[in-house]
């Protein structure tokens, strides 16, 4: 099982830079970092965790997506706050600038689940 610092270790190797971006949004190119085993790891067995280095047009951001095992349940907030932590973001979820719920996203075997998503700024 991949742990956080080969997952982090891995995007850091594998950014997505701005023209790639601009291509996954258009859907010129398909996928995502979740479609890869190398951008993801589960904690507890309960928490999907993706997470990926992605150019954005106000800078390199790190982009968290945080899912459990249902498509009807979200992962507890303070659940979320601390996997962001070990992934280096900073702050607390409420304090995030761009985060957002995904619902009835299909995960690589085709499992459908919700998850909670954080982008911010990569120093």
């Amino acid at each position: 099982m991949r742990e956080i610092k080969q997952v982090i270790d891995f995007a850091e190797a594998h950014r997505f830079d701005l023209e790639t971006m601009k291509k996954r949004v258009s859907g010129e190119l398909l996928g995502s970092p979740g479609d890869w085993a190398d951008f993801a790891c589960h904690l507890q067995s309960d928490y999907r965790c993706v997470y990926s280095i992605e150019e954005h047009p106000m800078g390199w951001c790190r982009h968290l997506s945080v899912s459990v095992n249902s498509a009807e349940k979200l992962p507890n907030p303070m659940a979320v706050e601390m996997i962001m932590h070990e992934f280096g973001f900073t702050g607390t979820i409420h304090a995030q600038k761009y985060v957002w719920v995904e619902n009835n996203a299909q995960t690589p075997l085709g499992k459908v689940v919700s998850a909670v998503n954080i982008v911010q700024l990569y120093d």
